[in-house]
């Protein structure tokens, strides 16, 4: 975790020992954390609310219907969007055909209904998020021919908004919107030696209209998140840094060994990077 206010770094204890966890998403205001963490040998899994300022946690049980696999956080804090993956019986498909549910847990109570449910699978692209105003949720997935698709509900009732294939999203739940409607997606198909700079296409997602960003043709390779008009990435081997869209006002947050491999980075909405 970075504290925004003084710019250092401070580790965050997450799960037991022996247990595996993943995804860690941020509230809005950058108060609370929130992960999965299961063990291999009694199969038990479970999401942890963790509040930084005094180590206070809440869990939530995993439904008996499906894996869970991404969390994030409601803009005002009250909820968790939960992606969850499971199979259900097809004549088509052996083992079952792949099944995505969209879960919203309520914080106060602690209960879990299910906002959504489609066909898809959940590849390491896999993602939840919710939209600045929490309007929306958006969810990448892989679609029913495997290939990367970004599926758009209304989040209140879960009604589909929109759904488009063979495209990318930032990887930063937070980070990947550029308005309440617009979210940050890019081509799945790219040749880097033809094309070192992806096209950006920041995309309605309402109207499926799609604009580029502003003073430049497009955001660098290894952008993780856009957040208050800057962006936030890997741009060298050994660094984490953030940085205006033209690439000026360049500074760097975090170095590194080359080695290291991020599995996931989020921003809080409210908090202004220094």
């Amino acid at each position: 975790m970075r504290d925004a206010d003084t710019g250092t770094f401070a580790g965050v204890e997450c799960g037991r020992d022996g247990w595996e966890t993943q995804v860690a998403a941020l509230s809005g205001d950058g108060t609370r954390i929130a992960y999965i963490t299961w063990s291999y040998s009694t199969a038990v899994r479970y999401i942890v609310v963790h509040t930084l300022a005094d180590g206070s946690e809440m869990r939530f049980d995993e439904s008996d219907e499906g894996t869970d696999w991404c969390v994030a956080f409601s803009p005002d804090g009250h909820e968790l969007a939960v992606l969850s993956s499971t199979r259900v019986k097809s004549p088509e498909y052996r083992f079952g055909e792949k099944w995505m549910i969209v879960w919203i847990i309520d914080l106060a109570t602690g209960g879990r209904r299910k906002l959504w449910s489609g066909p898809g699978g959940l590849p390491a692209e896999r993602q939840i998020g919710w939209s600045p105003d929490g309007h929306y949720i958006v969810i990448a997935h892989a679609d029913t021919d495997d290939q990367l698709a970004v599926t758009i509900l209304e989040a209140a009732h879960g009604y589909l908004v929109n759904q488009i294939s063979d495209r990318e999203i930032l990887s930063c739940p937070q980070g990947a919107w550029a308005s309440d409607q617009e979210v940050v997606l890019f081509p799945e198909e790219v040749d880097y030696n033809q094309t070192p700079v992806p096209p950006t296409l920041i995309t309605n997602v309402v109207t499926g209209a799609i604009r580029g960003p502003e003073n430049t043709p497009g955001l660098p390779d290894c952008t993780f998140a856009l957040t208050h008009g800057r962006i936030v990435g890997a741009f060298t081997p050994d660094s984490l840094s953030i940085m205006s869209l033209d690439g000026s006002d360049s500074h760097t947050l975090l170095t590194f060994d080359e080695q290291v491999v991020f599995n996931l980075i989020d921003v809080a909405r409210e908090v202004e990077i220094l």
